[in-house]
């Protein structure tokens, strides 16, 4: 029965934390906002000096497939909040194809920047061929057949575009048009595509702009999530690749960070009544998981001594003005509080930590006194959870509170000790699971070993960057940008520049949260 217990357990974790997922995907695109695009013609010469290294990375390889340069675009996109964007636009004029190259929201060396084709028709009908990007894409856009291949090279992604290309043409005339109408076009194309999603019931009017819809934002996420599955098989593919063997410059992935912060939603708050649904709706799949095993005078004391737990840390975090707290039951396991820390001190997220376990035992042992004044069996089984729950908490493993407030205060600033640290917990932790027989110690032993590693490699790296700017600093502070300048020459001197984007952003938005503390 336990094994049972601990494969259900493990089953609830994965289920919750995707259903988790997929809520914050859905929740940041119901906060995008989109608007009026505008597209402005420049001069190649325009570019910024790391955007022509970055672009004639790829420009080398179209001149092979027979592209000559046409023009430089100014693009300030649909989407509220993201920077503009250069595009650097190529033309191969016998097979009336352009080829757009723009700054790569995740550059590698497989893909230093990304590449559509397009031809556009005297109809006024476009074929757009994208590569490992259309699952971003809200709806569907008009008057274009969209190809998105998820191909490994290149001359890949162009062949599908070419092949598409020679069907169409049997009904319709491509067409080459001036750098001005290419730009006029590619405009309208934007702003009628704004349109069309409101048209179609994809968005809806909100402070002048359009917001995406709840069910719509649901589907996107769901689409985006499955997508990022696929783009990361594509990436292994192109990993083994070497149709660019070049470093991405610096100051590109610098940009390409920034573009990332920028991009996003402006931060907002759930609403309380989101919150309270939330609360009651994983409250009750916790209440199912667990009622066939157990009294329900047994689970209402369970979720009661749960919730004051965490009740505790939510008003710390509110305190301390973490970014939206919220809690949540999880399956089988129990209970957590997630918010977002702006610029907590080190003691702040203690006191955060505290604030579970000490109102739950304060209030256990006015329970246990009860119990012996009144030698009521409901205050005395009160009694009993409250005190046993946060006193394991208090157990010096990660990831219960004891561990991470020892980890704060010894350990943080020692990735080697923090990690043997760590490990030794997660140990003790299964060993205490398997002498008492619970499975939820076990389970929060296995999960706390997949994230230990990772957790190690982003203080050292911290570490290392906190010498190297004291270094830097030494003549006077440096800028924000300076710094992730600093930050990413330094994982390039690491031997990190071969890792993925994604991860390379983690680490340096770990490295600047910390170091704004």
């Amino acid at each position: 029965m336990d094994i049972l217990y601990l494969a259900m357990a493990s089953i609830g974790v994965l289920v919750a934390f995707q259903a988790i997922k997929l809520f914050v995907y859905a929740r940041s695109w119901t906060h995008t906002r989109l608007g009026n695009a505008t597209y402005e013609l420049r001069d190649t010469g325009d570019l910024p000096p790391y955007l022509q290294d970055l672009y004639n990375i790829c420009g080398e390889r179209l001149v092979d497939l027979g592209f000559e340069p046409s023009h430089c675009e100014l693009v300030d996109g649909p989407f509220f909040g993201k920077p503009e964007s250069w595009q650097l636009v190529y033309l191969n004029a016998a097979r009336k194809t352009y080829a757009i190259l723009s700054a790569s929201s995740l550059p590698s060396r497989s893909a230093p920047c990304d590449i559509e084709f397009l031809t556009v028709f005297s109809d006024g009908q476009r074929l757009l061929t994208v590569n490992g990007i259309s699952h971003r894409l809200i709806g569907k856009f008009p008057n274009t057949v969209l190809l998105d291949p998820y191909a490994p090279s290149m001359q890949e992604q162009l062949g599908t575009h070419w092949t598409t290309l020679s069907e169409l043409e049997q009904a319709r005339s491509p067409i080459i048009v001036p750098p001005a109408e290419f730009v006029s076009r590619s405009e309208s194309f934007l702003n009628d595509y704004v349109c069309s999603l409101q048209s179609s019931g994809y968005t809806k009017q909100r402070d002048g702009m359009y917001a995406l819809r709840l069910v719509p934002a649901v589907r996107t996420a769901f689409k985006s999530l499955v997508g990022e599955r696929r783009l990361g098989k594509l990436n292994q593919q192109r990993g083994k690749s070497s149709e660019f063997p070049v470093d991405i410059p610096i100051e590109a992935q610098v940009a390409s960070f920034q573009r990332i912060a920028a991009q996003g939603p402006q931060p907002r708050s759930t609403t309380w009544i989101v919150k309270t649904l939330l609360l009651l709706g994983t409250l009750v799949l916790f209440a199912l998981s667990l009622g066939f095993s157990m009294s329900i005078e047994f689970l209402a004391i369970l979720i009661l001594g749960l919730l004051i737990h965490e009740l505790g840390h939510a008003l710390g975090m509110v305190l301390f003005r973490y970014r939206d707290p919220k809690i949540l039951f999880l399956p089988f396991l129990g209970a957590l509080t997630i918010g977002s820390p702006e610029k907590v001190k080190p003691y702040q997220k203690v006191i955060v930590l505290l604030l579970g376990p000490v109102p739950g035992l304060v209030l256990g042992l006015i329970c246990l006194l009860l119990y012996i004044w009144t030698d009521f069996e409901l205050v005395g089984n009160a009694a009993t959870m409250l005190l046993a729950l946060n006193y394991v908490n208090l157990l010096p493993f990660v990831p219960l509170d004891g561990g991470q407030i020892l980890d704060l205060v010894l350990f943080s600033r020692f990735p080697l000790a923090q990690l043997v640290f760590q490990a030794l917990g997660l140990v003790c932790l299964a060993m205490l699971s398997l002498f008492t027989g619970g499975y939820v110690l076990l389970v929060l032993a296995i999960v706390g070993i997949v994230g230990v590693w990772q957790v190690f490699q982003r203080n050292r790296f911290l570490s290392q960057v906190r010498k190297r700017l004291r270094e830097a600093e030494s003549d006077g502070a440096l800028s924000e940008r300076e710094r992730l300048l600093v930050v990413f020459a330094l994982m390039k001197d690491q031997g990190l520049d071969g890792q993925p984007f994604a991860k390379k952003c983690l680490f340096a938005k770990h490295a600047m949260d910390n170091l704004a503390v």
